[in-house]
């Protein structure tokens, strides 16, 4: 079963306010493409018990979590 295709929502323009926070603005760059390089030599990795890390409160500290209803 399909679900009924949907209208796009509408799109939302944000622009920073004129002229006293021009500084403020947020600027993209214009990515025209972009190219993955991979090494020719192969990355290798030894685990012995040094390897380990337990994580603890103390490491991380105390965290909330909220799941959603």
């Amino acid at each position: 079963m399909l679900a009924p295709p949907q209208k796009p929502r509408a799109t939302v323009r944000i622009t920073a306010v004129r002229p006293d926070r021009d500084a403020l603005e947020v600027q993209f760059p214009r990515v025209h493409s972009c190219r993955a390089e991979l090494l020719e030599e192969r990355l290798t990795a030894e685990f012995n018990s040094d390897s380990i890390l337990e994580i603890t409160l103390d490491l991380i500290g105390p965290s909330t979590l909220k799941m959603p209803a």
